[in-house]
């Protein structure tokens, strides 16, 4: 490769595939004779500023300072040209760190996410032999040890999809990634990996700190929960919809970490006497149940409860959900009375039972006696 120097004054050409030239004042990067998209900004750094031994990336280096010279215009009005900075001198700038990025094997640490996946993606298109071999290597790697930020962008770009067993074993504990295999197997469904929380909408699994912590099964085909999940000893978050689910499997109790356990829209009729200690929000909406008993039930944490649009005639033992603050019983048409117990919940703030039971005399006593416990918070599912 060519010394930069030597390049003629407005085209920067770093190998076969990449081009970079000085047009209007703007440095644009070509890719195979194509526009590919222009390279808009550069970091101003305070030299009297310390970067810090941890920041391993152009990304960090981003959230550290949040001062690119578009923010810099945005919030100060500053331009280049006020720094004493020449179109000329910002495009070689980016000649440079397009030409260290080539020559550290396409390292995506050394330019910002947003443009290093697309290019490496762009380049492996193209027939770039080392981009096609470095690029699924680069998205594993700065899934484990990139920013939050870095993490959102691999998902939401859809970059980090499909991982076979052995790239999701890197990420997370080889068991937890055959779990995920398992239950891919069974619902013959790909689940897609997100790092934002698991997806209403899409069959996928949540990391966090290196760990599935969240899973969403949607599969209309399933008619049972699999077991595999009971291999993610750090799960947090639990949805399964998969339409041909008719009780409550009883072995979910021993998910003891779980928080959120959302088993809507299944056609459960049977209920199952649940364990779980940390358990906090449990959604049986939309189901197909007509009666259900927590007596037996251990959930000290439960705030949230959502028994919406069942077939309900008889709910009872909501007295033992100590701490629960929120309960949705609306859309249970043979359900004439407020359950027994409620006026025992010292900490209910709020109760949605639907127009008939709403107007009677005994729901308005209960919502003036809850009413200065309700918290918006247990509405956040």
């Amino acid at each position: 490769m060519k010394n930069l120097a030597q390049m003629p004054k407005r085209e920067c050409i770093i190998n076969e595939f990449i081009t970079l030239r000085l047009e209007d004042g703007q440095a644009e990067l070509y890719l195979n004779g194509e526009k590919f998209r222009q390279c808009k900004y550069l970091f101003i750094v305070n030299p009297e500023k310390n970067l810090g031994a941890n920041v391993n990336s152009i990304d960090e280096a981003a959230e550290i300072f949040e001062r690119t010279l578009e923010q810099a215009e945005a919030k100060e009005n500053i331009t280049p040209e006020q720094l004493g900075i020449t179109p000329e001198e910002m495009f070689w700038g980016h000649c440079s760190n397009i030409q260290a990025w080539v020559e550290y094997d396409y390292d995506t640490r050394l330019l910002h996410s947003n443009l290093a996946f697309p290019l490496l993606k762009k380049l492996a298109d193209l027939g770039d032999k080392n981009a096609r071999r470095v690029f699924r290597e680069e998205v594993v790697k700065r899934f484990i040890d990139g920013t939050d930020n870095t993490r959102r962008f691999l998902c939401i770009e859809e970059y980090i999809k499909n991982l076979s067993e052995e790239e999701l074993g890197v990420i997370v504990p080889p068991s937890e990634a055959y779990a995920i295999a398992q239950i891919e197997r069974i619902t013959q469904d790909p689940m897609q990996i997100t790092s934002l929380g698991a997806d209403r909408s899409s069959h996928s699994y949540n990391v966090k700190n290196r760990h599935i912590n969240g899973i969403y099964i949607s599969n209309h085909e399933t008619k049972y929960v699999p077991k595999a999940v009971l291999e993610l000893p750090y799960l947090r978050y639990f949805s399964y919809f998969g339409k041909g689910l008719k009780a409550v499997p009883e072995w979910l109790s021993e998910l003891e970490n779980l928080r959120v356990l959302k088993l809507s829209s299944n056609g459960i009729e049977r209920f199952t006497t649940l364990r779980l200690p940390t358990l906090e929000k449990l959604d049986l909406s939309y189901n197909n149940l007509t009666t259900i008993d927590f007596s037996g039930c251990v959930l000290p944490n439960l705030r949230f409860l959502d028994l919406g649009n069942n077939k309900f005639i008889k709910i009872k033992g909501l007295n033992t959900l100590k701490n629960l603050g929120a309960l949705i019983i609306f859309n249970n048409n043979k359900l004439k009375h407020l359950p027994d117990g409620l006026f025992e919940l010292e900490n209910l703030g709020s109760v949605r039972a639907g127009r008939i039971i709403e107007e009677s005399e005994e729901f308005k006593k209960l919502k003036k006696a809850i009413k200065k416990n309700f918290k918006k918070e247990y509405y956040k599912f």
